[in-house]
Protein backbone atom coordinates (compact mmCIF):
# COMPACT_ATOMS: atom_id res chain seq x y z
CA UNK A 1 0.00 0.00 0.00
CA UNK A 2 1.43 3.18 -1.05
CA UNK A 3 2.17 6.42 1.47
CA UNK A 4 -0.59 8.30 0.03
CA UNK A 5 -2.93 5.45 -0.66
CA UNK A 6 -2.68 5.05 3.37
CA UNK A 7 -3.02 8.83 4.08
CA UNK A 8 -6.51 9.01 2.21
CA UNK A 9 -7.67 6.38 4.24
CA UNK A 10 -6.69 7.88 7.35
CA UNK A 11 -8.14 11.23 5.87
CA UNK A 12 -11.52 9.32 5.48
CA UNK A 13 -11.06 7.77 8.58
CA UNK A 14 -11.21 11.25 10.26
CA UNK A 15 -14.08 12.92 8.00
CA UNK A 16 -16.06 9.59 8.90
CA UNK A 17 -15.30 10.89 13.06
CA UNK A 18 -16.14 14.15 12.31
CA UNK A 19 -19.58 13.34 10.67
CA UNK A 20 -20.59 10.90 13.24
CA UNK A 21 -19.81 13.72 15.85
CA UNK A 22 -21.86 16.00 14.36
CA UNK A 23 -24.73 13.73 13.36
CA UNK A 24 -28.01 14.23 15.42
CA UNK A 25 -28.60 12.89 18.39
CA UNK A 26 -31.36 9.84 19.20
CA UNK A 27 -33.52 12.43 21.09
CA UNK A 28 -33.46 14.81 18.39
CA UNK A 29 -34.36 12.01 15.53
CA UNK A 30 -37.16 11.01 17.47
CA UNK A 31 -38.66 14.22 18.07
CA UNK A 32 -38.41 15.16 14.70
CA UNK A 33 -40.65 11.61 13.66
CA UNK A 34 -43.28 13.46 15.75
CA UNK A 35 -43.27 15.89 13.03
CA UNK A 36 -44.88 13.47 9.98
CA UNK A 37 -47.65 13.22 12.60
CA UNK A 38 -48.90 17.15 12.18
CA UNK A 39 -50.90 18.47 9.75
CA UNK A 40 -49.67 22.06 10.61
CA UNK A 41 -46.24 22.42 12.27
CA UNK A 42 -45.69 26.26 13.53
CA UNK A 43 -43.55 28.00 11.79
CA UNK A 44 -41.20 28.78 15.04
CA UNK A 45 -41.03 25.35 15.24
CA UNK A 46 -39.68 24.68 11.11
CA UNK A 47 -37.34 27.65 12.03
CA UNK A 48 -35.59 26.55 14.71
CA UNK A 49 -36.26 22.09 14.63
CA UNK A 50 -32.95 21.95 12.70
CA UNK A 51 -31.94 18.44 11.24
CA UNK A 52 -28.43 19.44 11.06
CA UNK A 53 -27.66 20.21 14.60
CA UNK A 54 -26.22 17.64 16.65
CA UNK A 55 -28.10 18.13 19.70
CA UNK A 56 -31.84 19.39 19.68
CA UNK A 57 -30.98 21.06 23.37
CA UNK A 58 -31.87 24.77 22.12
CA UNK A 59 -35.57 23.76 20.15
CA UNK A 60 -38.40 25.44 20.89
CA UNK A 61 -40.00 23.43 23.79
CA UNK A 62 -36.99 21.02 24.59
CA UNK A 63 -34.86 20.90 27.37
CA UNK A 64 -32.57 18.75 28.15
CA UNK A 65 -29.68 17.72 30.80
CA UNK A 66 -25.92 17.90 30.53
CA UNK A 67 -25.67 14.22 28.14
CA UNK A 68 -28.11 16.17 25.97
CA UNK A 69 -30.98 13.68 26.93
CA UNK A 70 -34.52 15.64 26.52
CA UNK A 71 -35.74 15.88 29.84
CA UNK A 72 -38.72 18.41 29.48
CA UNK A 73 -40.69 18.78 26.07
CA UNK A 74 -43.05 22.15 26.39
CA UNK A 75 -45.16 22.92 22.71
CA UNK A 76 -48.31 24.93 24.93
CA UNK A 77 -50.17 27.47 22.87
CA UNK A 78 -48.47 26.07 19.82
CA UNK A 79 -52.00 25.32 17.89
CA UNK A 80 -50.24 21.93 17.11
CA UNK A 81 -52.78 19.90 14.42
CA UNK A 82 -52.50 16.28 14.00
CA UNK A 83 -51.67 13.01 16.24
CA UNK A 84 -48.74 12.59 18.54
CA UNK A 85 -47.03 9.77 17.24
CA UNK A 86 -45.79 6.35 19.35
CA UNK A 87 -42.13 7.62 18.61
CA UNK A 88 -42.74 9.41 22.06
CA UNK A 89 -41.53 5.85 23.45
CA UNK A 90 -38.36 6.47 22.47
CA UNK A 91 -37.77 9.19 24.95
CA UNK A 92 -36.60 7.37 28.07
CA UNK A 93 -34.87 10.70 29.78
CA UNK A 94 -38.46 12.49 29.79
CA UNK A 95 -39.89 13.79 32.85
CA UNK A 96 -41.83 16.56 31.39
CA UNK A 97 -44.32 16.42 29.16
CA UNK A 98 -46.53 19.52 28.16
CA UNK A 99 -48.97 19.66 25.39
CA UNK A 100 -51.79 21.82 26.30
CA UNK A 101 -53.83 24.00 24.23
CA UNK A 102 -53.63 22.83 21.13
CA UNK A 103 -55.30 20.52 18.26
CA UNK A 104 -53.48 17.23 18.71
CA UNK A 105 -56.39 14.76 18.02
CA UNK A 106 -56.72 11.06 18.41
CA UNK A 107 -56.53 8.71 21.37
CA UNK A 108 -53.87 9.29 24.42
CA UNK A 109 -50.83 7.42 22.93
CA UNK A 110 -49.96 4.26 25.36
CA UNK A 111 -46.47 4.21 24.01
CA UNK A 112 -46.12 7.13 27.11
CA UNK A 113 -45.36 3.85 29.68
CA UNK A 114 -42.01 3.66 28.33
CA UNK A 115 -41.42 7.23 29.62
CA UNK A 116 -41.05 5.76 33.21
CA UNK A 117 -39.05 8.40 34.71
CA UNK A 118 -42.49 11.27 34.07
CA UNK A 119 -42.97 12.83 36.93
CA UNK A 120 -45.97 15.96 34.78
CA UNK A 121 -47.79 14.95 31.94
CA UNK A 122 -50.19 18.18 30.80
CA UNK A 123 -52.51 16.98 27.58
CA UNK A 124 -55.27 19.12 28.42
CA UNK A 125 -57.44 21.80 26.01
CA UNK A 126 -56.99 19.13 22.85
CA UNK A 127 -58.96 16.91 20.68
CA UNK A 128 -58.17 13.55 22.55
CA UNK A 129 -60.90 10.92 21.94
CA UNK A 130 -60.93 7.25 23.15
CA UNK A 131 -60.36 6.05 27.00
CA UNK A 132 -57.50 6.97 29.31
CA UNK A 133 -55.31 3.72 28.79
CA UNK A 134 -54.84 1.40 31.99
CA UNK A 135 -51.17 0.82 31.32
CA UNK A 136 -50.69 4.26 32.78
CA UNK A 137 -50.59 2.37 36.21
CA UNK A 138 -46.84 2.01 34.85
CA UNK A 139 -46.09 5.50 35.30
CA UNK A 140 -44.69 5.06 38.69
CA UNK A 141 -43.05 8.55 39.23
CA UNK A 142 -46.17 10.69 37.97
CA UNK A 143 -47.12 13.50 40.28
CA UNK A 144 -49.33 15.67 37.98
CA UNK A 145 -51.91 14.76 35.14
CA UNK A 146 -54.29 16.87 33.36
CA UNK A 147 -56.23 15.49 30.66
CA UNK A 148 -59.04 18.07 30.92
CA UNK A 149 -61.08 19.81 28.07
CA UNK A 150 -60.78 16.73 25.45
CA UNK A 151 -62.90 14.39 24.60
CA UNK A 152 -62.29 11.26 26.42
CA UNK A 153 -65.10 8.70 27.05
CA UNK A 154 -65.44 5.11 29.15
CA UNK A 155 -64.50 4.97 32.79
CA UNK A 156 -61.65 6.06 34.85
CA UNK A 157 -59.65 2.96 35.26
CA UNK A 158 -58.45 1.69 38.30
CA UNK A 159 -55.24 1.85 37.13
CA UNK A 160 -55.15 5.53 37.18
CA UNK A 161 -55.72 4.94 41.55
CA UNK A 162 -51.97 2.69 41.12
CA UNK A 163 -49.94 5.49 40.91
CA UNK A 164 -49.10 6.24 44.15
CA UNK A 165 -47.04 9.66 43.69
CA UNK A 166 -49.79 11.10 41.90
CA UNK A 167 -50.77 14.70 43.68
CA UNK A 168 -52.67 16.30 41.11
CA UNK A 169 -55.40 14.46 38.83
CA UNK A 170 -57.33 17.09 36.63
CA UNK A 171 -59.90 15.21 34.24
CA UNK A 172 -62.22 18.51 34.12
CA UNK A 173 -64.73 18.34 30.66
CA UNK A 174 -64.42 15.28 29.66
CA UNK A 175 -67.14 12.61 28.36
CA UNK A 176 -66.04 10.12 31.35
CA UNK A 177 -69.09 7.59 32.61
CA UNK A 178 -69.12 5.11 35.40
CA UNK A 179 -68.36 5.28 39.31
CA UNK A 180 -65.66 6.63 41.18
CA UNK A 181 -64.04 3.86 42.01
CA UNK A 182 -63.16 2.69 45.81
CA UNK A 183 -59.34 2.05 45.25
CA UNK A 184 -58.84 6.37 45.17
CA UNK A 185 -57.75 5.57 48.95
CA UNK A 186 -54.37 4.46 47.10
CA UNK A 187 -53.83 7.85 46.30
CA UNK A 188 -52.67 8.87 49.72
CA UNK A 189 -50.51 11.77 48.11
CA UNK A 190 -53.24 12.89 46.53
CA UNK A 191 -53.66 17.34 46.90
CA UNK A 192 -55.69 17.83 44.09
CA UNK A 193 -59.09 16.07 42.20
CA UNK A 194 -60.98 17.68 39.27
CA UNK A 195 -63.60 15.42 37.91
CA UNK A 196 -65.77 18.21 36.87
CA UNK A 197 -68.16 18.24 33.74
CA UNK A 198 -68.35 14.42 33.21
CA UNK A 199 -71.14 11.99 33.74
CA UNK A 200 -70.20 10.04 36.51
CA UNK A 201 -72.71 7.79 38.15
CA UNK A 202 -73.11 6.58 41.30
CA UNK A 203 -72.24 6.95 45.00
CA UNK A 204 -69.04 8.83 46.93
CA UNK A 205 -66.99 5.72 47.80
CA UNK A 206 -66.24 6.30 51.58
CA UNK A 207 -62.45 5.26 51.02
CA UNK A 208 -62.06 8.83 49.46
CA UNK A 209 -62.16 9.87 53.16
CA UNK A 210 -58.30 8.11 53.46
CA UNK A 211 -56.92 10.59 51.11
CA UNK A 212 -55.57 12.62 53.93
CA UNK A 213 -53.76 15.02 52.11
CA UNK A 214 -56.64 16.51 49.86
CA UNK A 215 -56.72 20.23 49.94
CA UNK A 216 -59.07 20.35 46.76
CA UNK A 217 -62.07 18.45 45.36
CA UNK A 218 -63.91 18.85 42.56
CA UNK A 219 -66.83 17.31 40.64
CA UNK A 220 -70.03 19.16 40.11
CA UNK A 221 -71.97 18.89 36.94
CA UNK A 222 -72.34 14.92 37.22
CA UNK A 223 -74.51 12.33 37.60
CA UNK A 224 -73.66 11.63 41.49
CA UNK A 225 -76.69 10.55 43.74
CA UNK A 226 -76.89 9.44 47.11
CA UNK A 227 -77.25 11.25 50.35
CA UNK A 228 -74.58 13.47 50.97
CA UNK A 229 -72.09 11.07 53.77
CA UNK A 230 -69.79 12.91 55.85
CA UNK A 231 -66.93 10.22 55.09
CA UNK A 232 -64.25 13.88 54.39
CA UNK A 233 -64.61 14.97 58.24
CA UNK A 234 -61.20 13.45 59.16
CA UNK A 235 -59.51 15.31 55.70
CA UNK A 236 -57.81 18.38 57.78
CA UNK A 237 -56.00 19.87 55.01
CA UNK A 238 -59.34 20.20 52.72
CA UNK A 239 -59.93 23.95 51.59
CA UNK A 240 -62.46 23.54 48.62
CA UNK A 241 -64.92 20.77 47.54
CA UNK A 242 -66.88 20.69 45.12
CA UNK A 243 -67.90 17.13 45.72
CA UNK A 244 -69.12 16.79 49.19
CA UNK A 245 -68.13 16.29 52.94
CA UNK A 246 -67.99 18.85 55.96
CA UNK A 247 -64.35 20.03 57.18
CA UNK A 248 -63.39 22.41 59.84
CA UNK A 249 -61.05 24.35 57.32
CA UNK A 250 -62.96 24.35 54.30
CA UNK A 251 -64.13 27.54 52.33
CA UNK A 252 -66.29 26.17 49.45
CA UNK A 253 -68.95 23.32 48.98
CA UNK A 254 -69.91 23.36 45.68
CA UNK A 255 -72.52 20.11 44.32
CA UNK A 256 -74.34 21.85 41.90
CA UNK A 257 -76.37 20.12 39.04
CA UNK A 258 -75.88 16.29 40.23
CA UNK A 259 -78.66 14.29 41.48
CA UNK A 260 -77.68 14.04 45.70
CA UNK A 261 -80.52 13.16 47.55
CA UNK A 262 -81.75 13.38 51.29
CA UNK A 263 -81.54 16.44 53.34
CA UNK A 264 -78.35 18.79 54.03
CA UNK A 265 -76.47 17.84 56.85
CA UNK A 266 -76.55 19.89 60.09
CA UNK A 267 -72.70 19.94 60.15
CA UNK A 268 -73.13 22.86 57.10
CA UNK A 269 -74.19 25.21 59.58
CA UNK A 270 -71.51 24.89 62.04
CA UNK A 271 -68.66 24.99 59.40
CA UNK A 272 -66.90 28.63 60.57
CA UNK A 273 -65.22 29.07 57.51
CA UNK A 274 -67.65 28.12 54.92
CA UNK A 275 -67.82 31.11 52.72
CA UNK A 276 -69.81 29.66 49.68
CA UNK A 277 -72.17 26.70 49.65
CA UNK A 278 -73.78 26.18 46.50
CA UNK A 279 -76.26 22.74 46.01
CA UNK A 280 -78.31 24.20 43.44
CA UNK A 281 -79.54 21.56 40.96
CA UNK A 282 -80.23 18.82 43.24
CA UNK A 283 -82.91 16.38 44.54
CA UNK A 284 -81.84 17.86 48.32
CA UNK A 285 -85.25 17.44 50.60
CA UNK A 286 -85.89 18.52 54.24
CA UNK A 287 -85.36 21.76 55.94
CA UNK A 288 -82.49 24.15 56.02
CA UNK A 289 -80.21 23.59 59.10
CA UNK A 290 -79.12 26.26 61.92
CA UNK A 291 -76.37 28.84 60.67
CA UNK A 292 -75.34 30.08 63.83
CA UNK A 293 -71.71 29.75 63.08
CA UNK A 294 -71.20 30.39 59.20
CA UNK A 295 -70.40 33.67 60.15
CA UNK A 296 -68.18 34.39 57.36
CA UNK A 297 -70.71 32.77 54.54
CA UNK A 298 -71.04 35.26 51.71
CA UNK A 299 -72.87 33.19 49.07
CA UNK A 300 -75.53 30.27 49.35
CA UNK A 301 -77.22 28.85 46.30
CA UNK A 302 -79.68 25.65 47.49
CA UNK A 303 -82.42 26.24 44.79
CA UNK A 304 -83.69 23.59 42.39
CA UNK A 305 -83.90 21.25 44.93
CA UNK A 306 -87.17 19.79 47.24
CA UNK A 307 -86.28 21.71 50.37
CA UNK A 308 -89.38 22.88 52.57
CA UNK A 309 -89.37 24.65 55.67
CA UNK A 310 -88.33 28.21 56.63
CA UNK A 311 -85.68 29.64 56.05
CA UNK A 312 -82.93 29.40 59.48
CA UNK A 313 -83.49 32.76 61.59
CA UNK A 314 -80.22 32.41 62.08
CA UNK A 315 -78.79 33.60 58.74
CA UNK A 316 -79.43 36.90 59.79
CA UNK A 317 -76.16 36.82 62.05
CA UNK A 318 -74.28 35.85 58.71
CA UNK A 319 -73.52 39.59 58.12
CA UNK A 320 -71.36 38.76 55.31
CA UNK A 321 -73.71 37.15 52.97
CA UNK A 322 -74.12 39.10 50.00
CA UNK A 323 -76.40 36.88 47.99
CA UNK A 324 -79.12 34.16 49.17
CA UNK A 325 -81.09 31.95 46.56
CA UNK A 326 -83.52 29.30 48.36
CA UNK A 327 -85.86 29.24 45.66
Amino acid sequence: MSVITLLLLILCFFALLLLSGSALVSDGITLLSLLSHWTFVPPIINSTWNPSDSIPCSWVGVHCNHEHNVLSFNLTDHGILGQFGPEIRQLHHLQTLVLANNGFLGTVPSELINCSLLQLLDLSNNNFSGQIPYSFKKLQNLQYMSLSFNFLSGEIPDSLFQIPQLQEVNLHSNHLNGPILTSIDNLTELLRLDLHSNRLTGIIPSSIGNCMKLEDLVSNENKLEGELPLVMVNLKQLKNISLLGINSSLVKLDLTMNYFTGSIPSEVGRCETLSMLILSENHLTGSLSEFASNLNLKIMDVSKNRISGTIPSSLEKCTNLIEKICQ
